[in-house]
């Protein structure tokens, strides 16, 4: 799917693909949804914290994104670009076309990057959510769940996140 160039960010190229706009409206019906029914929260409150929420998981993806940056940088094999918008929800990496043939404790790592800068922010989340007030706080809880799910992910491959990357780098170990 065809993507749209954003700019530069810390020498990476930001690009999204159309989807991200299913994904936003999606995301941001379903949460101030939540919101309304199931946390009582007034109609119109309820639709400004799920667009709050919204922008917070795309930042989720973009924290969980630099830390994969991170550490393919320091391996010496960088990333070029952020696409955001795959499946609609989510961000993918992007690294050179003619990135030679890496051994597999490299991919691993790079693999592992996302994840490590999620858990981090998870525990300073944790340790904020008290100061998340009132209404506020269903959001700060979501911010907080959602993180944790870009941590876990890392033990369920599905066949395009980083578990899988891992699992089938560990099966070429293997052989």
């Amino acid at each position: 799917m065809k993507s749209t160039r954003l700019g530069k960010l810390f020498g990476l190229q930001m690009s999204f693909t159309p989807l991200i706009f299913l994904g936003i409206t999606g995301i941001w019906i379903a949460l101030s949804l939540v919101g309304y029914f199931a946390f009582d929260i007034a109609l119109g409150e309820s639709i400004f914290l799920g667009f709050i929420a919204t922008f917070l998981h795309y930042a989720l993806e973009l924290i969980h994104s630099l830390g994969h940056a991170f550490v393919a940088k320091q391996v010496g094999y960088p990333m070029t670009e952020i696409r955001f918008g795959v499946y609609g929800i989510y961000a993918q990496t992007i690294y050179p076309k003619d990135e030679p043939s890496l051994d597999s404790s490299i991919h691993i790592r790079r693999a592992l990057g996302g994840p490590i800068a999620n858990l981090i922010l998870s525990i300073i989340l944790f340790f904020t959510l008290p100061l998340w007030i009132g209404n506020w706080y269903w959001v700060g809880m979501f911010v907080f769940l959602d993180n944790l799910i870009y941590v876990v992910q890392v033990f369920v491959p599905l066949g395009f996140n980083d578990a899988s990357t891992i699992l089938n780098e560990l099966r070429k170990m293997k052989k």
